[in-house]
């Protein structure tokens, strides 16, 4: 599904969101529409690209980033974290540093993008033990860092630099 860049009431970047969640927006009119396609959603809507929200909100600059498969295959670029290859978000796992059996939790730290072959490979054993190094230190991301990463992965950046407000 296609996704809408919604900036918050000052220009800046915000979050990426559906075109439903868009659409309840300008429907509510709490945002306006900086840009859409040509494409039409109804005789008076077309798909939005990028929405500006009409009110200031409170930032979430002091909570951390959720922790999700997802999230964690956009801060590491996509990116098996052993091997350097770039997959898609299907072809990614999500591996352990110091594996569950061993007592590694689920968490930004202890976790990193994978392949499938590299995954299967280091299987329950320490990094040392295979002769596995990580390309890139796991660690939890800021939510300014994750959200350029975000713009970055996603391909948002020009369509914002477009606007202006990149």
């Amino acid at each position: 599904m296609a996704q809408v860049i919604l900036l918050d009431i000052n220009w800046q970047y915000h979050q990426t969101i559906t075109v439903k969640k868009a659409m309840n927006l300008l429907c509510r009119g709490v945002a306006e529409v900086v840009k859409s396609t040509e494409k039409k959603l109804h005789d008076n809507f077309f798909v939005p690209v990028v929405l500006r929200l009409l009110k200031s909100i409170r930032k979430f600059y002091g909570k951390a980033v959720k922790w999700s498969p997802y999230n964690l295959f956009i801060r590491d670029s996509f990116t098996c974290q052993y091997c350097n290859t770039k997959l898609s978000k299907d072809k990614l796992t999500v591996d352990h540093v110091l594996p569950q059996a061993l007592g590694g939790k689920t968490e930004w730290e202890n976790c990193v993008a994978s392949c499938g072959p590299c995954n299967n490979l280091k299987a329950d054993k320490r990094l040392h033990e295979i002769g596995y190094t990580l390309k890139r230190k796991p660690v939890q991301p800021t939510i300014m860092e994750f959200a350029r990463k975000q713009i970055k992965e996603l391909g948002l950046e020009q369509i914002l630099k477009d606007i202006g407000v990149y």
